[in-house]
């Protein structure tokens, strides 16, 4: 009798579930499961069923401390009614997903090893549900950080796909992702190329699976320094964004960015200087001049300036953004006080040392709490004594020095300033000049 009661729930619950409703989804699961307990049928595969049914409710709910807990009753009935089969294996699969989604990359590597086991023992090894049971230990593996396993059943997986399919293209970028994380980034960009290859091939140019793989690609390349096939990439990326969604996105102005960071580093600085600036122009639209993104913008821009020694528009373009970081910021904020500091040396290029003076006085006073950016602006302000011979100023600031570093000696600070007047551009650092502007 209970039988058919059950079977009308189910029904209910069935129709609740594929049209989103969730919450009467669940609650419709939860007194079928009473029922039976009510009716010791618990013991059964129709109890397992609605167990596991009921589950997947719970993780559409993101409740997967709840869910995973029902998959392990109906786990646990399978397996003693029916041992090892494919049932037992999907669910020990569902399991180890919402393990993974709770952050439990242990447990998720635990339950996607047995599944696998399963089914290797039943499937052929070209069965796209074994092949996915080791594509999913692979990537529970890298959400675990253990990159040499997750590589391993990655490349297990990837021998047995006979199909150069979306799936297939999908594995060779989680073996790119994993080799990057091991900072092998040719071997990293060796699966991301072929993996664009294959998108080309079954998407097209012209498609969001390709603009994503090879703006990543783009990514990869720049971080190693390959700044030729980087710029390549990023190029075909600023067409496909523009043509997706318009010109006036801040994932075009991002795009944009990249794409002139790819140009500084190749040496072009005039290609680099107009498409900052035509990423400036977008960004304004977007957030107005009152917004940290448009000023870090704006810094960046300073920075090429300064690199191509037009300290005069360098100037202006600091004291814009610092005027935008001040109010919204504070001037004793770090990031204040380093773009600050690029203000300084524009000073110091264009001789006007009363100013850099004074300016660098005060960030001093708000930058103790950060060594080395206080003894960076030590240095620029020994710099400026000592070019214009202000010996007694000079040597206060040696002795302050010799406060943050016992031992240095005058002549080995000296030597600091030398070298800081043969590299001015020494703040610039290559990351510094190529970091993009985050909304």
């Amino acid at each position: 009798m209970y039988k058919n009661k059950i079977s009308k729930l189910r029904e209910t619950f069935t129709q609740a579930y594929e049209e989103g409703e969730m919450l009467k989804a669940i609650l419709t699961g939860e007194r079928i499961l009473k029922i039976y307990e009510e009716n010791n049928g618990v013991q059964t595969l129709y109890f397992a069923d609605d167990a596991y049914n009921l589950a997947c409710a719970y993780s559409k709910e993101y409740n997967f401390s709840k869910a995973v807990e029902l998959y392990k009753k109906a786990a646990e009935t399978v397996g003693k009614i029916e041992g090892k089969n494919l049932k037992l294996s999907n669910i020990l699969n569902n399991m180890a997903i919402d393990f993974n989604l709770m952050g439990n990359h242990d447990k998720a590597v635990e339950y996607f090893k047995k599944t696998c086991k399963i089914r290797e023992e039943i499937l052929e090894q070209n069965n796209v549900e074994f092949i996915d049971s080791l594509f999913n230990l692979g990537s529970a593996y890298f959400d675990a950080q253990d990159f040499d396993n997750a590589i391993k059943y990655h490349k297990a997986a990837l021998s047995y796909r006979e199909k150069k399919d979306l799936d297939y293209a999908d594995n060779l970028n989680m073996l790119g992702y994993s080799y990057e994380e091991k900072n092998d980034l040719e071997n990293a960009s060796e699966y991301f190329s072929r993996a664009l290859d294959i998108i080309k091939k079954t998407k097209g140019l012209r498609s969001q699976e390709y603009l994503k793989n090879i703006y990543y690609l783009g990514f990869i390349y720049e971080k190693d320094k390959n700044f030729i096939e980087a710029k390549n990439c990023y190029e075909k990326s600023v067409e496909l964004i523009k043509s997706y969604i318009g010109d006036h996105h801040p994932y075009y102005a991002e795009a944009l960015n990249k794409l002139a960071n790819s140009y500084l580093k190749c040496g072009n600085e005039n290609k680099a200087l107009t498409l900052r600036m035509k990423a400036l122009n977008i960004i304004k639209n977007i957030v107005g001049e009152n917004h940290l993104y448009y000023a870090s913008s704006l810094k960046n821009i300073a920075d090429i300036y300064f690199k191509k020694e037009d300290y005069k528009r360098a100037e202006k373009m600091y004291s814009q953004a610092l005027n935008i970081k001040e109010n919204i910021l504070g001037s004793e904020n770090e990031e204040y006080i380093k773009d600050a500091a690029s203000l300084c040396k524009t000073y110091i290029q264009e001789e006007e040392y009363t100013f850099a003076e004074s300016l660098l006085k005060k960030l001093l006073k708000n930058s103790k709490s950060n060594k080395d950016l206080y003894v960076t602006l030590l240095l620029d302000l020994a710099y400026i004594y000592a070019k214009t011979y202000n010996t007694s100023e000079l040597y206060s600031v040696y002795e302050e020095f010799a406060n943050l570093e016992p031992g240095l000696s005058f002549d080995e600070m000296l030597n600091d300033i030398k070298e800081f007047e043969k590299n001015i551009e020494y703040y610039l650092s290559e990351e510094e000049l190529t970091k993009d502007d985050d909304l």
